[in-house]
Parts: C-alpha cells; structure tokens; sequence
C-alpha cells in the first residue's frame, strides 16, 4: 500500500439558491465538529451572482466567489455551473500548492476523512455513483449516447473496470458520482472535464440522444466526467473510495434501493440529496448510531428545514 501524501486540501462547494447556502453552511459546521484533522481546511462556497449572500450567516472561514454566466446553450443541462465552478476550484487549488475537495453542498462530515489524502502514484479519489440510473451494467452493451462518447474520448474496452453502486448492489462498468471529488489539480482532471463538457452540451448527436432520455440530459455532466477520468486517470492511479464515504442518508426514501441507509456508525461523509425538503415523519426515530451525533444531526436538520 502506498505512503499518504500529507499535502494540504481546500474544500469547494457551489450553492445555487438560498437553501443551498444554508445546506453548505451546515456542511461547513459538520467539518468543524466531526472532521478531525480535517476540521480547520480552508473552505470556498461558489454562488450565483444574483444570490444574496450575508456573511454573517456563512460559518468562519467561508469566502463566496461569484459563478459566471453559463451560455444559454448550457442551460438545459442542470448542473453546467458545476462544471465551470469544479475548474474555477481546481486552478485555485494548484495555485495554493492544495489538493481539492469537492463536495455537493448537501454533504455532511460526520467522521474523520482521511481518504482526502492521496496516496502515493494516485492523482484522484472518487465513489461510485449510487446507483444504476444511467450506468452500464457489467458486460452489457452500452446505449448509443455512452458509445458515442466513448468513441469521442477514445475510451477502450482496456480502459474499462467494474464497480459496484452501493444503492442497488448492481456491478456497472465505472461511473463516478460527481458530488465528491478528490483531484491533485496539477493534473488539470476538472478543466479537462470542461473542456470537453462545454461543446458536447451543443453537439447535434448529443443533442438528439438527450432528448430521448431525460435522465441523459441530467447526468451528462457525470457521464463526461467519467470519460475524462477513464482516459486520463484510469484505475491504477485512482482510489475508489470506500461505502462509508458518499453515504446516501435515507437514500430509499427517494430512490430504489436494497435495504435503508440511516446508520450514521456506517457513514463518513453522506449525502441527503432532496430528502429534508419534505422528510417522511418519524424520520428521527429510524436514525441509528452514536447518541451524541443523532442529537447533533437532528439539531441541525431541523433548523435546515425551519
């Protein structure tokens, strides 16, 4: 196993309305409390320049930086100003001689992440997506749109690895969730990811494959990312990070999935994605885990939800 590179991190998130803000305000407070060696990292919140921003409302140490307009073009693909905010992140990042962390503002912290550091001979970490929504499953073809990248990164059936979504259990050929991210920026992985986003959000093929499955035109960002990572990165140089990070807290309440994830003791960083817009009742009582964090995560829930 290789030695851990100890270089420092910096942590980007994007907020694109006030309940993202608040959302990443208490992923900052998490990092504080739970996030160990971690907890004082520098943290940056992206926002759109039309978002009202008080930071007296932002924790210590939080800097708000504006995010471009995105052409119009761009605009039907939902998380465009995640790409553009991800490369913006990553130049920072090298400048200030920092590995980047980039984590969707509905993330919390809720152990120690030591998985941030890189070890030795890998220049990114990433989790596979939670699960099959618009993946391959192993040793199936694929639809046209993944073919259609693949032959557009020159993507190779040696490029290719399983994995396996923690949601479904369902082995899929590699597909990375793009809501956490661990990146060494000399590499340049979230520019390249851009690079190649922003003229296939306008390129005709894509164009017509999107309009037939919605879901495409979602995750294009994801399915691009995934390319640039099997390209440039591949699996020898890339650590796939463990279940416990990426975490879908009450995952089944909003999706399929296999068995209910609400055991905080299982959890490192976890995500809730749209769970507490409207949480089920009772969702309190189906939390397991240590005592002290429930009351924690409770406290502060429902204060995102008030």
């Amino acid at each position: 196993m290789g030695t851990m590179e100890y270089r420092p991190v910096i942590i980007c998130s994007m907020a694109e309305n006030e309940a993202g803000l608040r959302q990443a305000g208490l992923f900052v407070e998490s990092l504080r409390s739970y996030g160990g060696a971690f907890a004082n990292a520098p943290v940056r919140i992206f926002h759109h320049t039309d978002l009202s921003v008080d930071s007296a409302d932002l924790p210590a140490n939080v800097s708000t930086c504006p995010i471009p307009v995105i052409a119009d073009w761009c605009q039907p693909y939902f998380f465009a100003s995640k790409v553009y905010c991800a490369a913006m992140a990553e130049e920072d990042a090298e400048d200030a001689g920092s590995i980047l962390v980039w984590v969707d503002d509905d993330t919390l912290i809720l152990n120690e992440p030591d998985s941030f550091y890189l070890e030795e001979g890998k220049i990114a970490a990433f989790s596979p997506v939670m699960h099959n929504r618009t993946g391959v499953t192993w040793n199936h073809p694929p639809g046209e749109l993944w073919n259609y990248l693949d032959a557009v990164f020159s993507v190779e059936e040696s490029d290719l690895f399983p994995l396996t979504a923690p949601a479904d259990e369902v082995e899929i050929r590699a597909y990375f969730n793009a809501g956490l991210m661990v990146v060494e920026p000399a590499r340049r992985l979230m520019r390249t990811w851009k690079q190649h986003f922003i003229p296939l959000c306008r390129d005709p093929r894509v164009l017509d494959l999107v309009a037939e499955r919605p879901d495409d035109r979602i995750f294009l960002h994801q399915m691009v990312l995934t390319e640039v990572l099997l390209k440039d990165v591949g699996k020898d140089s890339m650590r796939i990070l463990p279940p416990a990070y990426n975490y879908p807290l009450f995952f089944e309440e909003l999706f399929p999935a296999i068995r209910p994830f609400n055991d905080l003791a299982e959890a490192i960083t976890a995500r809730y994605d749209a769970f507490f817009q409207n949480p089920r009742h009772g969702w309190q009582d189906r939390l397991k885990g240590s005592p002290e964090k429930i009351a924690w995560l409770i406290g502060r829930l429902e204060g995102l939800m008030g």
